[in-house]
């Protein structure tokens, strides 16, 4: 357990999983719409040993991060991101 992590609600409800190398793997989202968070606390992907220690940035630049997992051969990270809000009002129809 950890208390290194931000306690911030925006962006803070999260996918977690161990990954192939026994690391856990906790997605940290942006604490805000559109902004420049720190990089070494927001906006990134960490991981951790199971007891917490180790706490380190494993991908920047990732602002919501709801899902993730390995690829069965290559075992690389593979993870979705949902970027910011309000890019428009052009939106996909159906027709």
């Amino acid at each position: 357990m950890t208390d290194r992590l931000p306690s911030d609600t925006h962006h803070g409800w999260k996918f977690i999983a161990f990954g192939p190398d026994g690391m856990l793997y906790v997605p940290v989202g942006a604490p805000c719409n559109v902004c420049n968070p720190d990089s070494n606390r927001y906006a990134n992907i960490m991981r951790m040993r199971a007891d917490g220690s180790g706490l380190e940035v494993y991908a920047r630049g990732v602002r919501n991060s709801v899902g993730f997992d390995w690829h069965p051969e290559s075992r690389e990270l593979w993870f979705t991101d949902n970027g910011r809000d309000m890019l428009g009002t052009i939106s996909p129809t159906a027709s």
